[in-house]
């Protein structure tokens, strides 16, 4: 997270380690896992697997391991994630856009379920 952080802090011209203040602090850094076994039955038209949401934190660090997630664009529209294994996928969470005063905004994002093909 600190790496990504002082990355993304040099694209606004902040200096290193601008965000320890607030990611070294107990409690403010959290790990969720998260898995999508195969589906034994295929879901009805239009569930989604994960809802539309935002991260509340700064930032999400995903490793898709299949195709489903998405992101809002601008437009409204629901952008696939190209997926690459082994890639990452970073979304930028609420916490950043707050703290660049919208200059970034958080992604709102969904996982779709797979194709009935695939879902077994």
């Amino acid at each position: 997270t600190r790496i990504i952080l002082d990355l993304l802090g040099a694209s606004l011209g902040l200096p290193r380690g601008w965000a320890k203040p607030f990611i070294d602090q107990q409690g403010l850094t959290q790990l969720v896992a998260a898995n999508y076994p195969p589906q034994e039955l295929e879901p009805p038209p239009g569930q989604l697997r994960v809802a539309p949401h935002s991260d509340g934190g700064s930032i999400t660090v995903v490793l898709p391991d299949a195709e489903g997630l998405q992101v809002l664009r601008a437009d409204g529209e629901w952008e696939p994630v190209p997926f690459m294994p082994g890639a990452l996928a970073v979304n930028l969470g609420d916490m950043l856009e707050v703290c660049t005063h919208g200059l970034w905004v958080s992604s709102k994002h969904r996982v779709i379920n797979p194709p009935p093909s695939e879902a077994a």
